[in-house]
């Protein structure tokens, strides 16, 4: 795909030139840490991290309850078994100066190394129309440009975009969700639901509805955002970033307090910071497209503006982020 849009010169990760590469580099541009990287190669590369969600969820460092980091951090001499844990990030990109302390914490990050910015992900979700469209007739595929026409011949889009489980990666197939009722009601009202889950979810249940699109876990979804009219989602970071598009939201947490002792600790409080309609229920989702007309999403509006202004900060560019990295590498 990169060499149809004009970049000739890649080298993939497991190659003799990626590991050349990655020798020699200078610099690396990631979305989480050495993630993705030849960690034992990369000696003193400059790491630039765009990082990944921001949220209310404490990681890394701060972290009580993730299972990952409990290991790491409990493990002997665990500052020489996982070197790349405790490895600082020379640049790390954030929304606001709220979240800017929260991952110093997270992270051990000194505030000179943290830079407030916007997320260049996240730049799709407030393009205007005409911008929107160039921007996807450049970068993405047939099969994209392809999606989008379809959900524009649907009165209703929804997106459902539940965040990981670490320690139960199948619960949707476990909870048993009626999706056959579901499809059932999509289709009465001519509405579209498009599922996104992680990638190492499973989708078995998931297949064969008319009004029902489960998204290839490769698809960049944040063009795709601004062609829904509501996100489904629970505790993931989408949420706030969602919310630049002024959209409706709606919450369900089903497993409120299962996940809150067994995946993740927040560090905000959840009902101040993710404010939405909230279904608590299996049931309650298996009827909301029902009753979804129904549902006044006007009384959340201040609400989300202030959670917002928390979150974003206003009058960040992106850009000045690529001259801080520029001049801070010297090149």
């Amino acid at each position: 795909m990169l060499r149809k849009l004009g970049f000739k010169d890649i080298a993939t990760k497991y190659s003799l030139k990626g590991i050349w590469l990655s020798l020699r580099a200078k610099v690396y541009i990631s979305s989480s840490g050495l993630e993705g990287f030849y960690k034992f190669l990369s000696g003193n590369v400059y790491i630039v991290n765009l990082w990944h969600g921001i949220g209310i969820k404490n990681l890394g460092l701060k972290g009580e309850i993730e299972p990952t980091v409990r290991k790491i951090l409990s493990a002997p001499l665990s500052k020489i078994i996982y070197p790349s844990f405790y490895r600082k990030s020379n640049l790390f990109l954030t929304t606001s100066h709220l979240m800017k302390n929260h991952f110093m914490e997270c992270f051990n990050l000194d505030e000179s190394n943290v830079f407030i910015s916007d997320y260049p992900r996240c730049l799709p979700l407030t393009m205007e129309k005409e911008s929107l469209i160039k921007h996807i007739q450049l970068y993405e595929n047939k099969d994209f440009n392809n999606l989008v026409y379809k959900i524009k011949r649907f009165c209703k889009a929804f997106i459902y975009m539940p965040t990981w489980r670490d320690d139960n990666p199948n619960i949707f197939e476990e909870e048993k969700i009626n999706w056959n009722k579901i499809n059932t009601d999509l289709k009465l009202k001519n509405y579209i639901l498009l599922v996104k889950l992680h990638p190492l979810q499973s989708t078995n249940t998931l297949n064969n509805y008319s009004n029902i699109i489960i998204l290839n876990s490769t698809i960049d979804v944040y063009p795709l955002l601004n062609y829904t009219d509501c996100l489904i989602t629970d505790y993931s970071s989408i949420y706030f970033e969602y919310i630049l598009t002024g959209k409706s939201i709606i919450l369900f947490t089903f497993d409120y307090e299962y996940y809150m002792e067994n995946c993740r600790d927040f560090a905000y409080p959840y009902e101040e910071n993710m404010i939405g309609y909230r279904i608590n229920t299996i049931n309650e989702f298996e009827s909301v497209f029902k009753d979804y007309s129904k549902i006044d999403f006007s009384v959340y509006k201040n609400k989300i503006s202030l959670v917002r202004n928390k979150f974003w900060d206003d009058n960040i560019d992106f850009y000045s982020f690529i001259e801080k990295t520029v001049k801070d590498i010297g090149i």
